[in-house]
């Protein structure tokens, strides 16, 4: 279910009026001398071990990277498995059962409450406690080999959400936030929507302090709001599914305001073992690699944590049930655009009514 690997490839990536700074990290800013030129801030650097690219149109002039800088600091120390000592790896401590939470500043309880929504909507289609699952099929932060199905089963034992439980502090009283866990095995790894969850984060800040208008692209997962500098529409690409590449060839631009954008695939990290392919995405029930023909998932919501926890969801799920979901008043604000190939490797595509009408550019296939 997780999209694994400390990095993700960027699947999505926006056309900009100022070309986003991809490699250097370093923050470009208006001329403050220069009064008649639109003050367009862009600032890029590394976090959750991908890249962030953000782009905004600040009227008083300030560079906020090191604020966001910050934020994305302390998101790290909450919710990342790789950093030592971090709030998640406390809670995953196969020693600890019931960890509180003595942070005043975290954002382990908004993350879990939000994953849960998820959990149970797509019924344990999304499910940050499969990381074990993960590493065993060898594509989380351990290495692992192909695990046969009584391994497979024995780690079942302990997938599943509901081996987790957060307990709130009662409003007005000194209490901390707790986890706790049912059995002591279980793991939590937030890898599958806290790239989506950090941009809301970036983008309420910005709002916060009066930006209108900005792109925050965090590990290709994106939300825009307002236009950009040349009054227009944000343009975001979506990337051709092309097996084992890192190219970014267009398979469809969209134009999109106020809403975030967020992909999922499965063919970018592929294992063959003996002539037959793994995909990356583990179903959180039967504890094995996916094999469905749908491609990628691309979805446009009104916050990024929730495209991006359901594109994965949608993954796992596959075409029918996905589109089913979709297109249900479970969620009627969320579009969607899938790509799915037939057992001759011919690609098609797939779009709800909304996405239509933001596809401005789309690669014939046939």
């Amino acid at each position: 279910m997780l999209k694994t690997g400390r990095m993700r490839k960027t699947m999505l990536f926006a056309f900009l009026p100022v070309v986003l700074l991809a490699c250097s990290g370093k923050e470009v800013t208006p001329d403050p001398t220069d009064e008649a030129r639109v003050p367009v801030f862009q600032i890029a650097g590394e976090a959750q071990g991908t890249r962030y690219h953000i782009t905004y149109i600040s009227p008083n002039r300030v560079n906020y990277q090191p604020q966001i800088s910050e934020i994305l600091m302390h998101i790290d120390q909450s919710l990342s498995n790789w950093v030592e000592g971090s709030l998640l790896r406390q809670i995953n401590d196969p020693a600890s059962v019931r960890v509180e939470i003595k942070d005043t500043f975290h954002y382990l309880s908004d993350m879990f409450h939000m994953s849960e929504k998820v959990w149970e909507l797509t019924n344990g289609d999304f499910d940050p406690t499969v990381m074990p699952l993960v590493n065993a099929w060898g594509y989380g932060y351990k290495e692992g080999t192909l695990p046969d199905k009584r391994a497979v089963d024995s780690m079942l034992e302990f997938i599943g959400l509901d081996r987790f439980s957060c307990i709130e502090p009662s409003a007005g009283t000194n209490n901390r936030t707790v986890f706790v866990k049912k059995d002591a095995r279980a793991q939590l790894d937030f890898n599958a929507i806290a790239q989506g969850f950090s941009v809301d984060v970036i983008c309420d800040f910005l709002a916060t302090n009066g930006v209108k208008n900005f792109l925050v692209e965090i590990g290709g997962e994106v939300r825009c709001s307002g236009k950009n500098d040349a009054g227009n529409d944000w343009r975001i690409q979506i990337d051709k599914p092309v097996e084992g590449s890192s190219e970014h060839e267009q398979m469809a631009v969209v134009s999109i305001r106020n809403k975030a954008i967020a992909t999922s695939g499965n063919y970018r990290k592929v294992r063959t073992v003996n002539g037959r392919k793994y995909s990356h995405t583990i179903h959180p029930k039967t504890g094995f690699p996916v094999m469905h023909s749908l491609l990628s998932v691309t979805l446009v919501a009104d916050d990024c944590a929730t495209a991006d926890a359901y594109a994965t969801a949608f993954m796992v799920a596959g075409p029918e049930r996905a589109k089913a979901l979709v297109t249900s008043d479970l969620l009627p604000d969320m579009e969607a655009y899938f790509i799915y190939q037939d057992e001759n490797g011919t690609l098609y595509t797939w779009s709800t009514p909304g996405m239509k009408t933001m596809i401005k550019e789309e690669t014939r296939m046939r």
